[in-house]
């Protein structure tokens, strides 16, 4: 498999990109967008990935990969180069309340780096014959309305290098700030999968297109530390360790190059009262008395938008919302990446289905009634979870009844991660 960033380097420019024919544009490179072009890409489609980042990069992601996810790497052909490039395998999980731990057997999971795990699958999808622009902003533009801008049946997906717009950003006079628009590109697709993450970035701002966010959702944060910066008594082995605390819950993982992943779920009025992130963190360590000599506040984290939120229209007029983009829920255990995966596998096998003859409105139909399906289905456990983890005693009262009934217990991991 080819290196994704020799990969990239012999991709084409956004205006070569505008000058050719695609039978669907990706927005989104994540876990989300990458596995949906291998999945296209292999089934012959002109395949364009659009992303904002350069890569390699992180994301705001605990790293697990349960056997579910697994699987679904398997089929795409990259579980094997992520053990070799050091993926950590955990059997173990850890659940902290105050002083209360429970030690749980698990489904033997993975645990990765995002950088990792995206890049291998664009190195697969452009392996597969996908074209990767990076560095690159995609904005889905409005139908036209008659003005002959949009042939039938395409979407137009406006592309601005990333480089340009932080130009326009850093100058205030009228002339500069229009440099942005006069550098774009535009490019036409039959479809257009949005797999842009919370944030959506790639949509207008429409009222069609509103997610609904739960009022009481919280953030997501996220840090890496190298293990040669862990005080000795830092009480963290090479398990995973889930941590419930009065503002939010963390999880703690080890994953390739000698990396503690720290990823965390924080209600967003107690990090300012905290005084910033990594006080807000150390609060869940100190209320699982798990202090140490760690000063987590100068860290670098990496945070996102308020995370549960849901878009009841998720397929409309050729494009389609995949991934984060279409809804999320705090998940657990990777809850949130197998979710992403087995949504690119489902959307690329609706695709293949659909015929020249067969209108494009049955192809949004039955993506919309797969996700709706899903979340009744794979979501409902993790809301469960979620709603428990914000009481210190409903979460203990939670585990204490678990471990005293270990059916019940290895039935619920097995739904889980399974």
């Amino acid at each position: 498999m080819r290196d994704v960033g020799t990969a990239v380097q012999k991709g084409i420019t956004y205006r070569d990109a505008a000058n050719l024919n695609w039978d669907v544009v990706v927005v989104g490179a994540g876990v989300a967008g990458a596995a949906y072009a291998v999945a296209a890409a292999r089934l012959g489609q002109k395949v364009l990935v659009i992303e904002s980042q350069a890569f390699p990069r992180e994301k705001v992601c605990g790293g697990c990969l349960n056997p579910r996810a697994q699987r679904h790497l398997e089929k795409l052909g990259v579980l094997e180069g992520l053990r070799q490039a050091g993926a950590v395998a955990i059997g173990r999980m850890h659940v902290h309340v105050r002083n209360h731990v429970s030690r749980w057997s698990v489904p033997a999971m993975l645990s990765v780096r995002r950088s990792t795990l995206d890049s291998m699958l664009m190195a697969q999808a452009i392996e597969a014959g996908a074209v990767f622009l990076t560095e690159t902003r995609g904005t889905l533009e409005p139908r036209s309305d008659g003005e002959g801008n949009d042939d039938d049946g395409m979407r137009a997906v406006r592309l601005t290098p990333v480089a340009s717009l932080q130009r326009s950003t850093a100058y205030s006079s009228a002339a500069d700030s229009g440099a942005a628009d006069s550098e774009s590109q535009r490019v036409v697709s039959p479809r257009v999968v949005v797999a842009a993450g919370l944030s959506r970035s790639a949509l207008p701002r429409e009222e069609s297109w509103q997610a609904h966010t739960a009022d009481d959702s919280r953030v997501g944060v996220q840090c890496l530390i190298h293990r040669e910066r862990l005080p000795a008594n830092f009480p963290i082995d090479q398990d995973l360790h889930m941590l419930v605390g009065r503002w939010g819950y963390l999880g703690i993982g080890p994953v390739d190059g000698g990396w503690l992943d720290l990823a965390a779920a924080l209600d967003p009025s107690t990090i300012k009262r905290a005084g910033g992130i990594g006080p807000c963190v150390q609060s869940i360590l100190d209320d699982c008395q798990l202090s140490s000599t760690l000063d987590l506040r100068n860290e670098a984290w990496l945070a996102t938008p308020l995370l549960t939120r849901e878009s009841q229209q998720v397929a409309n007029d050729c494009v389609f919302l995949l991934g984060d983009s279409a809804g999320y829920v705090e998940p657990f255990t990777g809850e949130g990446m197998s979710w992403a995966l087995a949504g690119a596998e489902a959307l690329s096998r609706l695709g293949a289905s659909q015929t020249h003859t067969s209108p494009m409105a049955n192809l949004e139909r039955d993506w919309s009634h797969w996700v709706h399906s899903h979340r009744r289905k794979q979501q409902s456990l993790a809301k469960w979870v979620a709603r428990r983890a914000r009481s210190l005693s409903g979460a203990r009262m939670v585990l204490q009844v678990l471990d005293w009934m270990p059916p019940v217990r290895n039935f619920l991991i097995r739904k889980a991660m399974r």
